[in-house]
């Protein structure tokens, strides 16, 4: 069975944040499983062939495109990719692999996570993700509180087996939504 760790950059603002993902997946804690990271249409050269020096590969895809032939206008599509965080969505179009972990560009990985993907069986249609967490001030201490909110999940870290199905529903989603409602309402993609 095959399984990565795939990371997302919108545009060149996260190529850092991929480099020391890889150094500590490979070189840190020597992970046995390989590192890839999606590009869209907004990376630069530049960035791709740094990322390619480095051993990390590159999965392109073309998201305004992708998301204007499955009925997004412009204007929708515009604001969805100038948001940079809903470009994780084409990590379930990765079809070359059983598993992946996806990983955001701005974690700090703190151990070997492979026994993740070793330990446990991941199911078809299931995101493996953590309850969001609020950081809350404490009255009158410079300490905070942090708080798991039920009905939101961090989108930092998922497990998951790709599947065009779950792209499907999110795009779905989004159509519902509408533009309007989008800006009103939508504000991280937690």
């Amino acid at each position: 069975m095959s399984k990565c760790y795939v990371s997302y950059m919108a545009n060149d603002r996260d190529l850092k944040g991929v480099l020391v993902n890889n150094y500590i997946l490979k070189e840190k804690y020597n992970s046995k499983y390989p590192y890839l990271c999606i590009c869209i249409e907004n990376v630069s050269q530049k960035s791709k062939e740094i990322l390619s020096k480095y051993g990390i590969n590159i999965i392109e895809f073309f998201f305004k495109k992708l998301l204007l032939k499955n009925g997004l206008d412009n204007e929708y599509v515009d604001t969805i990719i100038n948001k940079h965080y809903y470009g994780k969505y084409l990590i379930f179009l990765i079809q070359q692999f059983d598993e992946i972990c996806y990983l955001d560009t701005d974690l700090l990985i703190l151990k070997n996570l492979d026994n993740y993907f070793d330990d446990q069986i991941i199911e078809e249609n299931t995101l493996y993700m953590v309850n969001d967490v609020l950081a809350t001030p404490i009255e009158n201490t410079d300490k905070q509180i942090a708080t798991f909110i039920k009905n939101m999940f961090n989108s930092g870290v998922i497990f998951f087996k790709p599947n065009n199905i779950i792209f499907d529903k999110l795009i779905y989603i989004l159509k519902e939504i509408g533009l309007n409602n989008f800006n009103k309402h939508v504000a991280t993609d937690q």
